[in-house]
């Protein structure tokens, strides 16, 4: 089946998934929007990280190795990156999870991540 509007289909995936806990953010690292999974997997609110760098969600150990910006600069060369990492949830708790980053490109050509 040829979805004809594929951003509804990305809207549509991104306010279900249950499970998947999704992060939209700028190249730059800064949150723009996180799914309802993300909030119940990690405890963030939109309200709670939006237009924060998402370096918060990373451990101190991994932010001095500069685990972040190596996550940013992958993912712009390739185009997605995976990690497994801890991501610490709204309690300050660290939470070991595996992901992946994806760059993706929005309207007029801009590209998110």
């Amino acid at each position: 089946m040829l979805f004809m509007n594929t951003t509804l289909f990305f809207e549509s995936y991104f306010d279900h998934a249950e499970i998947n806990s999704i992060l939209v953010m700028q190249c730059d690292g800064t949150v723009l929007r996180v799914n309802n999974a993300f909030t119940k997997n990690y405890g963030y609110a939109n309200e709670d990280i939006q237009g924060k760098n998402f370096e918060i969600l990373f451990i101190e150990k991994d932010k001095a190795e500069s685990k972040p910006q190596m996550e940013l600069k992958t993912t712009m060369k390739f185009k997605q990156s995976q990690d497994e990492n801890f991501i610490v949830n709204k309690n300050g708790v660290p939470v070991w999870s595996t992901g992946e980053t994806v760059l993706v490109s929005g309207e007029g050509g801009k590209q998110y991540m």
